[in-house]
């Protein structure tokens, strides 16, 4: 029994130093192979980080185009706050001047605003007719051009006005289109997560 009990006991003690060495040694293949790996790598640490830094910038830029900015701009669109192509007043500013103007040009003879427009055209095209150079020192020609631009300034205003409205009806829509890739990516990222887990 005693005998036995020894025998025991060196197997035991073989069986811990045999672990403590096999233990030892895979130890030291982690340690090499560790260095194996890093001495591959060192040379292109640089470049790897390069790319990596790429990858990010490359994802960021993903983010912010697919997600971030329709996300913004939906919600600047529920919450009323994008701004417009003009500004609120520019069309009824220009409006009024150009509403001064003709009464100054025709000031007691009650047209209306067409009527005016039209009057004007026609005494722009007299006047060019009767020698433009001279005129243009002389006559009324300079009022009469800038009664012309105004004109097309408060069209061009009326035009960005309704562009503005069409947009403002429409945007919605395609940014909500423009979240639906992110969204089915943030949804097939969580399944996945789900189902890798415990």
């Amino acid at each position: 029994p005693v005998r036995r009990e020894g025998l025991e006991r060196a197997k035991l003690v073989r069986g811990r130093r045999g672990r403590r060495l096999s233990g030892l040694s895979g130890d030291a293949v982690a340690v090499a192979a560790s260095l194996a790996l890093h001495n591959a790598v060192a040379p292109h640490w640089h470049a790897i980080r390069r790319g990596g830094a790429a990858s990010v910038r490359f994802a960021g830029g993903i983010a912010e185009r697919r997600f971030v900015a329709p996300v913004r701009e939906i919600a600047l669109e529920l919450l009323n706050r994008r701004q417009p192509l003009s500004e609120p007043t520019a069309v009824e500013d220009a409006e009024a001047s150009l509403e001064t103007m003709l009464q100054d040009l025709y000031p007691s003879e009650g047209l209306s605003r067409a009527e005016a427009l039209a009057a004007a055209t026609r005494a722009y095209e007299e006047e060019m007719r009767a020698g433009a150079v001279r005129n243009l020192l002389s006559g009324k020609m300079v009022r009469l051009l800038l009664l012309q631009v105004q004109a097309l300034k408060l069209q061009s205003l009326r035009a960005m006005d309704t562009l503005d409205r069409l947009v403002d009806s429409n945007k919605l829509n395609p940014q909500l289109f423009a979240t639906l890739p992110a969204c089915l990516l943030a949804v097939a990222a969580s399944r996945l997560a789900r189902a890798g887990a415990p």
